[in-house]
């Protein structure tokens, strides 16, 4: 929105990135999605002197669900704004940045689920930074609106 695209890449290829970027966004947060998914702890294969001792499948499943419903439910209401984003680009891209705001602290509060109990509780500095890292999102979204 406020990065000259067309200056740095042509007309036609700024033009082509400036109305998607969102989509790349999304992409990116759709991978993020999946690293986390994969990286579901599996209580079963914990060895026994390790001190990894992860969170009961009643706080990682319903978490997981969330996210996923959040993701689905954004995508959709994304794909809405297209046919309108040609005629009001920037207030458009001003409301994306809201809609994509569920999603974005989703996705960090599932990786701090998941690196808390590797820490078993002492070193929360990682899990401070991702929660003020959705903070700042949260913090640029409001203010666009």
């Amino acid at each position: 929105r406020h990065v000259p695209f067309e200056r740095v890449l042509g007309q036609a290829c700024g033009r082509s990135v400036r109305g998607s970027w969102y989509r790349w966004f999304l992409l990116g947060m759709s991978m993020f999605l999946v690293k986390e998914s994969l990286r579901f702890p599996d209580p079963s294969k914990r060895m026994p002197d390790s001190f990894r001792v992860s969170l009961p499948y009643y706080v990682n499943v319903p978490a997981h669900v969330a996210v996923w419903l959040t993701f689905a439910l954004t995508v959709y209401h994304l794909h809405q704004f297209r046919p309108l984003r040609k005629s009001a680009e920037e207030v458009i891209d001003l409301q994306i940045d809201i809609l994509l705001l569920p999603l974005v602290f989703g996705i960090l509060a599932l990786h701090c689920i998941r690196i808390l109990p590797d820490r078993q509780g002492r070193d929360l500095w990682a899990a401070t930074a991702t929660l003020d890292a959705a903070e700042m999102w949260e913090s640029w979204a409001l203010w666009s609106f």
